[in-house]
């Protein structure tokens, strides 16, 4: 009867955690969609540089295209140079009319070498960075 019960309690507590996964998932996937290999403007690199800079999201801009260094960040680089995160800063770099490819990193893979989606990503990995590349302008 003892075991009976652990048995259940233990497939229920299994159960829990595959619904807040999803949901985690779910979550994760409605953030970052506006980035799945889609053309965004600079306004949209800004944003999510000052978004998620100092969060576990790390950011690569091959901005080679347009004429300006590439640049990446993620927690520690932002901590370490608050200009990465200065809007002054940051607007002559990318400008409103400058186009981009966005593509999601999955599961800590480096952003910084990413040119196109990720082929062998599954449906339950964890987005770690947002990939831009300049495709010239609007």
């Amino acid at each position: 009867m003892v075991s009976f019960v652990i048995s259940v309690r233990s497939d229920i507590a299994e159960a829990r955690n595959t619904e807040i996964r999803a949901s985690n998932i779910l979550r994760m996937h409605r953030e970052f969609n506006r980035f799945n290999n889609r053309v965004v403007f600079g306004e949209s690199v800004i944003e999510a540089i000052l978004y998620y800079a100092h969060s576990g999201i790390e950011i690569a801009v091959d901005n080679s295209g347009g004429g300006v260094s590439n640049f990446h960040t993620n927690r520690q680089i932002a901590l370490a140079n608050p200009s990465f995160t200065d809007l002054a800063w940051l607007l002559p770099r990318f400008p409103p009319n400058a186009r981009f490819r966005a593509f999601l990193v999955y599961d800590g893979t480096d952003p910084r070498p990413i040119t196109t989606v990720q082929d062998s990503v599954r449906r339950s990995s964890d987005v770690t960075g947002i990939k831009f590349v300049n495709t010239g302008t609007r």
